[in-house]
C-alpha cells in the first residue's frame, strides 16, 4: 500500500515575498539617505547663511566706524573682509522726529572669490554719527521750539 503522502508545510519563503521584502528594504534605506542629505545640505546652506549674516553685520560696523560725511555714506564704497568676502555698499539717512536718530537704510551687495552672493537691505535706527551736520540738529531743535510755541499758542486761546 502507498502511504498518502502528506504535504508538508514549508517553513521558508517564497520568491516573491523575498523580493518584495528586499525592495521594502532597499526603499527604507533610499529615503533615509535622502533624509539625510537634505538635513546635511540645510546644515550648510544655515552655517553660510549665518556666515554672511555676519559679513553683514561686520560691514555695517565698519561702515558706521569709517564714514564721516553724509557725502562719503551716501556714495558708498566697497569692503574686504578677511575671510575674503566683497561688500560693496551704500547708505541712505533719513533723519526721525526724535533729535540726534536717523533711520538709516543700508544696501549692500556680497560676493565671495567665485562671484555675487547675496544683496542685503537692511535699516537701522542710528544715533547721529561721524557723517551728522550739527546743522541739521539745530534745524530740527527750530522746528520742535516752534512745534511747542504753537501748542502754547493753542492753549492760550482756549
Amino acid at each position: 500500500m502507498m502511504k498518502a503522502r502528506k504535504l508538508r508545510n514549508h517553513s521558508g519563503f517564497t520568491l516573491v515575498e523575498a523580493l518584495l521584502a528586499a525592495a521594502i528594504v532597499g526603499l527604507s534605506g533610499y529615503f533615509l539617505l535622502m533624509a539625510f542629505n537634505n538635513g546635511q545640505t540645510a546644515l550648510l546652506n544655515w552655517e553660510s547663511e549665518s556666515e554672511l549674516e555676519k559679513v553683514h553685520d561686520w560691514a555695517i560696523e565698519q561702515i558706521d566706524f569709517k564714514s564721516k560725511s553724509l557725502d562719503e555714506l551716501e556714495t558708498g564704497g566697497e569692503l574686504t573682509s578677511l575671510e575674503g568676502y566683497r561688500v560693496e555698499w551704500y547708505a541712505e539717512p533719513y533723519p526721525t522726529d526724535t533729535l540726534d536718530l536717523f533711520v538709516v537704510e543700508y544696501r549692500m551687495e556680497i560676493s565671495d572669490r567665485r562671484g555675487r552672493l547675496k544683496d542685503w537691505i537692511r535699516q537701522r535706527v542710528v544715533r547721529s554719527g561721524e557723517w551728522y551736520e550739527e546743522s541739521d540738529r539745530e534745524r530740527l531743535v527750530e522746528e520742535k521750539e516752534k512745534f511747542f510755541e504753537q501748542i502754547q499758542e493753542e492753549r492760550a486761546r482756549r
